[in-house]
């Protein structure tokens, strides 16, 4: 297969030579034009075996962008800086092959994502990287970053903490001056003579409409990613985020930590912009927005969606939201959503339980609620996805039953059912860690109580009738594609007899003590 992407200005021309691998090119096919001057990594890691829905990865299903590294691209474009994101999933390439490239086009700065769910693996990395590229700047951002020591033990220069564009930039401008004094740059942590410093927090970005859009064709091109979970999906498609931040401040997240307990917010005509642009020249059909809560407030709602409407164009989209979004106004705004062209609304319910709910700042959420949010979605043919969560401290031995009744209720589309995974520095993980509470269920025994929430939901011929109408009904093409996937299709709903691999490590994700040599990249 040889195919050529043109795109124009800052980021020239990429050509692709065939390889052997059936899906994708392997990072010596790849030229560059611009040479880059900085490389992003994303490096692909083993998920299978922590009981979660979807830790069988097929990238022919599900293969979503890295939102955070295209961002940081095109926040180094905008000082004149060609930053090139490596994705190793899509991207074939070997840490010898990083160490080549970086000799061959003298890169001095290297920026490399990490997740609180695979810091041992980002560390071992880590560390196979810093023993093959000396000299060069290797500074670690993403939600992994409350792990700074053990990366920073395992040769990294520097962790970003928090929001990365201006702190990358200012990190790239240093080395490019040959300034190794990091005291001055805000929101990261670094070592000097063996001690860890860690500088004061960088303060947020005011106005983030000011950010330039993320870099979306270089050097693979859009078409590269899909996500075929998404029951409306069409390609070619992108993720989006409006909001940075969320409102709640559930014990058992860290998203509100990440945005230092601020929510800001895009302007509708800023989002509008950025379609526009991803309409006119790479004719996107699908946007999958990931926002924790999508348009926050009604009047943000209905601008965005009356002005979208105008457009006219061919293009649906997902959207998160919880029971209580947009309060009294939310028939209103689910109708709006729905004409502008929302297909799926994810809904976060977490439990039916309302002591566990009261337990985690999940208040306050109800029963009723929900049952309403997807009574407002179903008026308005929008599929309805909703989200729980099963081996909370104080969890009662019936929650997953009370589960299945409110399931039963709200006749959601789809549903999912996950075991809690305690993530370092959440208010949840520190409770259990001090003693303050403790844990009510193994991880083995939260994913067979999740098991059972989700086959209960899926061995309904009701709910299986509902779906297959649906799909039918809004994207028929679907089929095409997941058919093929029956035995994931199985292991999504709960029955997993085709899963290898039996977890017993802790549910406790991850600390500098859990370097697990069994792991693999």
């Amino acid at each position: 297969m040889r195919y050529t992407e043109k795109v124009g200005g800052a980021s020239g021309n990429l050509k692709y030579e065939p390889v052997s691998n059936l899906l994708y090119p392997s990072l010596r096919s790849l030229q560059f034009n611009p040479k880059p001057e900085v490389l992003l990594l994303y490096f692909q890691r083993e998920i299978s075996g922590l009981g979660d829905t979807f830790d069988e990865f097929n990238p022919l299903v599900h293969l979503r962008p890295q939102m955070g590294l295209l961002c940081l691209s095109a926040a180094a474009r905008s000082i004149g800086v060609e930053a090139v994101v490596l994705d190793q999933r899509a991207i074939q390439y070997s840490l010898e092959d990083i160490a080549s490239l970086i000799r061959q086009h003298e890169i001095r700065t290297i920026g490399v994502y990490s997740s609180s769910m695979h810091a041992d693996t980002n560390a071992k990395m880590i560390n196979r990287l810093s023993a093959i590229t000396d000299g060069v700047t290797i500074v670690v951002g993403g939600p992994g970053h409350p792990n700074y020591k053990l990366f920073l033990e395992n040769g990294a220069t520097i962790v970003c903490h928090g929001e990365g564009e201006e702190t990358f930039n200012d990190i790239i401008r240093k080395v490019q001056c040959g300034d190794r004094d990091w005291s001055s740059v805000d929101g990261i942590s670094y070592k000097v003579s063996g001690a860890v410093i860690q500088n004061k927090p960088r303060s947020l970005i005011e106005n983030i409409d000011d950010l330039p859009f993320p870099v979306r064709n270089y050097p693979l091109p859009l078409t590269t990613y899909r996500d075929y979970y998404l029951m409306a999906y069409r390609a070619p498609y992108v993720t989006m985020m409006t909001v940075r931040g969320c409102p709640y401040s559930c014990t058992f997240c860290y998203s509100s930590a990440q945005w230092n307990f601020k929510v800001r917010q895009r302007s509708p005509e800023n989002v509008l912009e950025e379609i526009d642009y991803l309409v006119k020249d790479y004719g996107i059909k699908f946007i999958d927005f990931l926002d924790d809560v999508f348009g926050l407030t009604y009047s943000w709602v209905e601008e965005f969606s009356r002005k979208l409407i105008e457009r006219k164009y061919d293009l649906t989209y997902k959207a998160l939201i919880n029971p209580n979004t947009f309060a009294s106004k939310q028939a209103k705004a689910i109708e709006l959503l729905s004409k502008s062209g929302c297909k799926i609304l994810g809904i976060g319910m977490q439990t039916a339980d309302s002591g566990t709910l009261e337990l985690v700042k999940r208040t306050p959420m109800s029963r009723e609620k929900l049952i309403e949010a997807v009574a407002n979605a179903k008026r308005n043919r929008i599929l309805t996805f909703v989200s729980f969560i099963v081996g909370f401290p104080k969890e009662p031995e019936d929650a997953p039953e009370q589960i299945m009744g409110l399931i039963d209720d709200a006749r959601p589309t789809l549903i999912d059912c996950y075991p809690l995974m305690y993530i370092k520095d959440t208010k949840l993980a520190k409770q259990v860690a001090s003693g303050e509470l403790s844990e009510a269920w193994s991880h083995d025994e939260a994913v067979e109580r999740a098991d059972r929430v989700k086959r209960h939901f899926y061995r309904s011929p009701r709910n299986i009738s509902a779906i297959l109408t649906w799909v039918l009904m809004n994207n028929p093409g679907w089929y095409l594609r997941m058919l093929k996937q029956w035995r994931l299709l199985l292991n999504i709903a709960g029955f997993n007899i085709f899963r290898s691999k039996k977890d017993t490590r802790s549910r406790y994700v991850f600390t500098e003590d859990t370097l697990d040599e069994n792991r693999t990249f």
